[in-house]
């Protein structure tokens, strides 16, 4: 939710006013999820490391593996999408440094910055919160996060094959 909030105040500050930017009913993006949960898998044992003799890795090289994993799954997405739904959910090619219009230099150092922000604050604090909730809560919670993304996208699917729905414009195509 934290990523879909980001691109609809984006859109809101280029005027574009209000805009889903995801291509789900709800107000989320799994591509800033999925993003997250790969910062966290691959990066995060390299930033604790607890090896004796090794130290964590500095936050350059933590800023530049951040954004090489969210350029090229960005890159990835941005073809699925387009190969799935049949349209564009971003466009770069107006944009300086971009690729095929998919990923572009300054959305990648967003991304990074981004990605450092999480990481280092906003793990650490969602950990601690986390952590205060009884495990058993934690799991029903769980549980109905996936079945709310897998509802969502089942509906969205069923839409957008049957009705010609756009969910990114809320509206039939």
């Amino acid at each position: 939710m934290i990523g879909w909030l980001y691109e609809v105040t984006l859109a809101f500050l280029y005027e574009y006013g209000f805009v889903n930017r995801g291509f789900l009913c709800g107000p989320y993006l799994p591509l800033y999820g999925s993003g997250a949960l790969l910062l966290i898998l691959l990066l995060q044992p390299l930033m604790s490391v607890r090896t004796p003799g090794r130290k964590p890795a500095a936050p350059p090289v933590v800023f530049l593996a951040v954004v090489l994993i969210t350029t090229t799954l960005e890159y990835a997405v941005g073809l699925f999408l387009e190969t799935v739904f049949y349209q564009r959910f971003w466009d770069y090619s107006t944009y300086n440094w971009q690729f095929q219009g998919r990923i572009c230099a300054s959305a990648s150092i967003r991304f990074g910055l981004g990605g450092m922000l999480f990481l280092y604050v906003l793990v650490p604090l969602f950990t601690k919160l986390i952590r205060k909730i009884p495990v058993g809560f934690r799991f029903f919670l769980s549980l109905a996060v996936i079945a709310i993304l897998a509802a969502d996208l089942i509906l969205t699917l069923y839409l957008s094959s049957h009705y010609g729905f756009d969910p990114v414009l809320a509206q039939p195509r």
